[in-house]
């Protein structure tokens, strides 16, 4: 089978950072949206500057028609007329959304994860508290060159200015020369993306049975989560919060004649990590 040959190529990051935010390389909804922490964030990008390794990507090049996200978390990705084949983003979501926030915020909400500082002084990132202190470097300013060197000018004031444009120097060549492996795969239908999308999750962490349902149901037009998501407002509406997903998912099942319970799940091809 064509898909059981990958094409690997070792990419940089700022390549593939660029081609999210400009939606050449689209996240597919059915991937679960956005959830890393602060923490995560932090530590992914301080794995970069460090230079360890980060673990590769995997791309589905494909003329097949899915629902792309349009944010992530409170980044816009731009649109882009759809042209296709195109790459959609089977592994690799958090790291490269978090990439791509850190790298691109537009500054605006203060209070955004994505506004977050290189502080030249100790050599950390961090989620800066109000104003911002000269030596608190500004992530959004790396990718373009006059921002870069224009934030850089701002060290001439202090007397450690040249250990402090040395390092500021540093954290742009790795974050510019940092390479990944990025695997493609084509010629393959959904369903047969569908058990590696799914192997590739599940061995990183734990789906929830909405995770894996939404991922069986997924048709290219319907996203489970929006439907979930219709019942919930529905409901709050009527004064009933906090529903669990589980039990909307439940409901759904029930309302629509079906029988909810493992063996459904295996009829889908796919392994239940939680009850």
């Amino acid at each position: 089978m064509k898909y059981r040959d990958p094409k690997p190529d070792i990419l940089r990051i700022e390549e593939l950072v660029k081609d999210v935010k400009s939606g050449d390389i689209k996240l597919p909804k059915f991937q679960r949206p956005f959830v890393w922490k602060k923490e995560d964030i932090l530590k992914l990008l301080d794995s970069v500057y460090q230079g360890y390794p980060i673990g590769s990507v995997l791309l589905w090049l494909t003329r097949e028609k899915l629902a792309a996200e349009r944010k992530i978390a409170d980044l816009e990705i731009n649109e882009r007329p759809n042209e296709y084949p195109t790459n959609y983003l089977l592994d690799g979501q958090q790291r490269l959304s978090t990439l791509c926030g850190a790298l691109y915020w537009n500054g605006e909400d203060k209070n955004s994860i994505w506004n977050i500082v290189f502080d030249v002084e100790k050599e950390v990132f961090i989620h800066p508290k109000g104003d911002l202190k000269i030596t608190e470097f500004p992530l959004n300013k790396i990718i373009n060159t006059s921002d870069f060197l224009a934030q850089c000018r701002a060290f001439d004031a202090l007397e450690d200015k040249d250990i402090f444009y040395e390092r500021a120097e540093r954290l742009l060549n790795a974050i510019k020369d940092y390479k990944i492996a990025a695997v493609r795969i084509g010629d393959m239908s959904l369903d047969e993306v569908a058990p590696i999308f799914e192997r590739i999750n599940s061995s990183g962490r734990q789906l929830t049975m909405v995770d894996l349902m939404r991922a069986a149901t997924w048709k290219g037009g319907f996203d489970l989560n929006d439907a979930i998501s219709s019942v919930r407002n529905a409901c709050e509406a009527k004064s009933f919060y906090d529903i669990k997903e589980l039990h909307i998912l439940r409901s759904i099942s029930a309302a629509a004649g079906l029988v909810f319970i493992k063996k459904t799940l295996k009829s889908y091809g796919i392994k239940l990590q939680m009850s």
